[in-house]
């Protein structure tokens, strides 16, 4: 469409950009509701426990390195992997009581 010129101001692109963005996300929102309910609720969170203990065979691999970047990086990994852990127990034991709790943290996890 052309109208007044909006093509020339670059407006026109901003417009396409706020149309695509609500396709993204809702998108990216029913990704993310099946990756909780379908995926990981549905076998109690084994799969992503055993994504964890892959995870934390990296970070022995990284302490057995010795260096000081590898022992940074291995440090934080481990934080994630165990928050992961802690969400992924969250997950398993809430989605039937409290689905609203489980599914509104979809996105992010």
């Amino acid at each position: 469409r052309r109208v007044h010129g909006i093509e020339e101001t670059g407006a026109a692109q901003y417009y396409r950009d706020a149309k695509i963005l609500t396709i993204y996300e809702g998108t990216t929102a029913i990704q993310a509701n099946d990756l909780v309910g379908r995926k990981t609720a549905r076998d109690g969170g084994q799969t992503a426990r055993g994504i964890a203990a892959q995870i934390e065979k990296t970070e022995a691999a990284l302490l057995k390195q010795g260096g000081s970047a590898a022992k940074t990086v291995a440090k934080r990994l481990k934080a994630a992997r165990e928050a992961f852990v802690d969400v992924v127990a969250f997950v398993a034991g809430n989605t039937k009581a409290s689905p609203n709790a489980v599914f509104a943290g979809s996105v992010p996890y």
